[in-house]
Formats: structure tokens, sequence, C-alpha cells
């Protein structure tokens, strides 16, 4: 997780916490999004100096894990949010946060 680009950053994570066992079928359902996502600001906040007070970190990776799907068209119960997909979500939200 420490080395290469964002892209091979997401597919290993992908691969990680997706039920999905094959490598050319790289996609992620709703709940394993959300359970990455929750691990990634687990992580970032035991490595950081920043302290999120009173903030459910749960609701936060569903709320992101929510606006991924929803980014893409995708319906959070049924839906599988693949590789290219979420490489554009970040990006697109990268993109944002630099404005």
């Amino acid at each position: 997780m420490c080395k290469g680009d964002v892209a091979q950053k997401l597919k290993f994570a992908l691969q990680v916490f997706s039920s999905t066992d094959t490598e050319k079928d790289i996609s992620i359902d709703f709940k394993e999004l959300r359970r990455l996502i929750h691990f990634v600001f687990r992580l970032s906040l035991e490595t950081s100096t920043e302290i999120l007070l009173d903030y459910d970190l749960e609701q936060l990776a569903s709320i992101v894990a929510k606006d991924a799907f929803e980014s893409n068209g995708l319906d959070i119960l049924k839906g599988k949010l693949e590789l290219k997909q979420l490489i554009r979500f970040v990006n697109k939200v990268s993109a944002h946060e630099m404005r």
C-alpha cells in the first residue's frame, strides 16, 4: 500500500477487500467498499496527529461509499463498483479538493 501510484494501490485494496477472486474481474460491492474506506480512515487516524472528535467513522465511510456508487450510477444493493470506476471517483474527489 505504500509503493506505486494511486491506481495500483486501489487495485491492491480491491483485491484484498473484495470477495471477487479473479484477476480480470476486479470489482467491489457496497459493503466491501464501506469496510475498505473505514479501514483507510482508521489507519490514517493512527498515523496522523489530526484528531476527528465526535465523528462516526462508520457513518462517514458509508457516505463516501454511497457517493462512489451513486456517482457511477450504481445501485448500492445490487451493483458492484469496478476498479476503473473507483479510480475515476477518487480522481474526481482529489480534483475537487485542489480547488
